[in-house]
This record gives C-alpha cells, sequence and structure tokens, in this order.
C-alpha cells in the first residue's frame, strides 16, 4: 500500500477533527461567556531540538477574540472552507501527479468527490436548519460525525432530536453521530 494514501487521509481527517474541535470548544467557550486570555508566545528553539519543535507544532487551535453571535457563525464557516480549500487542493495534486499509481490517483479522486459531495451537504443543512427558524447554524460534515451549531440559547432535546434526524438523513451518518450545539 502506497503511504502517501494513508498520509492524505490521515491529513485530512486530522484537518476535519480540529476544525470540529475548534468548533466545539470555540462554541462552549462562548456559550459560557468565558474569555481565554492570550497565550505567551512559545519559546524559540534551536533548530536541533526536535522535541520544542512538535510541541510549537501541536498548538493549532487559535485563541478566538470575543466575538459577536453573527460573527462566531461567519468565522466558523471560513475556517471550515479554508481547511476544505487545503484538502481539495492536496487531493487535486495527488490525482493529478502521473507519477503515482492509478490506486493513489483513483482513491484522491473518490476523496475529492466525497469531499465535494459534503461541502454542498454542509451549505444545504445549514439552509435547512435556517428554515426551522434559528437566524444561523454553522455545519461541519466530517466522515463518521457531524456538529451543528445552532443560534439560540438552548434547545429542548425534541429539536435536537428533529435536527439530528434531518442530518442523518441528508448526510447518511447515524443520528448518535450527530452532535447539535446551541449558541448565543
Amino acid at each position: 500500500m502506497d503511504m502517501r494514501v494513508l498520509y492524505v487521509n490521515k491529513k485530512s481527517a486530522l484537518f476535519g477533527l480540529l476544525l470540529a474541535i475548534f468548533i466545539l470548544v470555540s462554541g462552549y467557550s462562548l456559550l459560557a461567556n468565558r474569555v481565554q486570555p492570550p497565550r505567551p508566545p512559545a519559546p524559540v528553539a534551536p533548530a536541533s531540538d526536535k522535541a520544542v519543535k512538535t510541541q510549537q507544532r501541536t498548538d493549532l487551535l487559535p485563541v478566538m477574540p470575543d466575538l459577536t453571535s453573527e460573527e462566531f457563525f461567519v468565522e466558523c464557516r471560513l475556517d471550515r472552507d479554508r481547511v476544505r480549500s487545503e484538502q481539495v487542493e492536496t487531493l487535486k495534486e495527488i490525482a493529478a501527479q502521473p507519477d503515482s499509481s492509478s490506486e493513489v490517483r483513483d482513491s484522491a479522486q473518490k476523496d475529492l468527490m466525497q469531499l465535494t459531495e459534503n461541502i454542498s451537504k454542509e451549505t444545504e443543512l445549514e439552509k435547512l436548519v435556517m428554515a426551522r427558524g434559528y437566524n444561523d447554524a454553522a455545519v461541519m460534515i466530517l466522515p463518521r460525525l457531524a456538529t451543528v451549531v445552532v443560534q439560540i440559547r438552548s434547545l429542548p432535546p425534541s429539536e435536537v432530536d428533529q435536527i439530528r434526524a434531518l442530518v442523518a438523513k441528508t448526510t447518511g451518518l447515524d443520528a448518535g453521530s450527530v452532535f447539535v450545539i446551541p449558541k448565543v
């Protein structure tokens, strides 16, 4: 098996997972009206110190400034779109490499098709959730789960179940793999 396929899939999964975690942490943090103080800059290490370099690279989640509710949803979509663009570009590069095996190119093309489909479903689901009467929503679809952040102070369990069912039906995911987060 070509290691590039595993690397791309792990990279795509990592980007998606980090964005989902970012949305969850930001939503919780803003929901609880907690503003995190800025982190002090990481110490600069010599180029040969691999342990410090690795430690610096694991700090991938930026601290969100105190955003209004509207700005929060705009930022979520912008971050999601940035990550999606990076994933699309990586997959396009792999699919276009003539020296890669046909399996690698086919896998990249398949992943690109799935990613494009998910982008379309995210936009569709955001509109469907807003059509239910909510002011805004942000949806992130990953391979095995989906996260929906809805602009409202709290959601009754019946509404959470209805949104989960809608997302599950649209994505083919199990309703238990759909996370619904209220966010003011």
